[in-house]
């Protein structure tokens, strides 16, 4: 992947009603508050939505998505409906192959409306587009139901479960993957 031309991909992506846009410090509160309210459905998936998560944790995150943007090892966006952050989803792990994972969530009141199907297709569309990637994976724990219906939602193929893949509040999980390519989000 060309680093320079990741760095200054666009930092706003159109998506349906909202927009996905790149996370910088001055979210801090809106991350904060998105993720204490969404402790009880997101810690058991991603461990850093974890009860006595603190604001100094949501400014020291926002402080690495630039540094991480600028190296291309990380886009970390957030899913914005008007002013309100709503989720937040993103690209990393990327390799010389090129393949990245992407990942999403989704705060509590904002469930069952689309958000993550809508900005994971988004997404994968500006990776492709943006960091030339060839494959994108989305990998979640195998008690991750609705990570699941997000990845079959937006067309990602099922590959099958991967023993140990994930480390979850101190243990080993198994994970389910899903695969999208170019070709699954052509339009022709």
């Amino acid at each position: 992947m060309n680093l320079a031309s990741a760095a200054s991909s666009p930092e706003e992506i159109p998506c349906g009603e909202r927009i996905l846009v790149k996370l910088a410090p001055e979210h801090a509160g809106e991350l904060y508050t998105a993720a204490l309210e969404s402790i009880e459905h997101v810690h058991p998936f991603l461990a850093w939505c974890h009860p006595g998560y603190q604001r100094a944790e949501s400014i020291g995150f926002l402080e690495t998505v630039d540094l991480d943007w600028q190296a291309g090892s990380s886009f970390t966006f957030g899913i914005f409906d008007g002013p309100r952050l709503v989720g937040g989803c993103g690209i990393s792990r990327i390799d010389d192959h090129p393949v990245g994972n992407l990942g999403y969530w989704v705060r509590h009141g904002a469930l069952g409306r689309g958000i993550a199907t809508s900005a994971t297709s988004a997404l994968a569309a500006w990776g492709f587009k943006h960091l030339k990637l060839h494959r994108i994976e989305i990998i979640m724990a195998t008690h991750n139901h609705a990570s699941s219906g997000v990845a079959r939602g937006v067309g990602a193929t099922y590959e099958g479960e991967l023993r140990n893949r994930l480390y979850l509040h101190g243990a080993a999980c198994n994970a389910w993957c899903y695969s999208l390519t170019p070709a699954d989000l052509s339009t022709g």
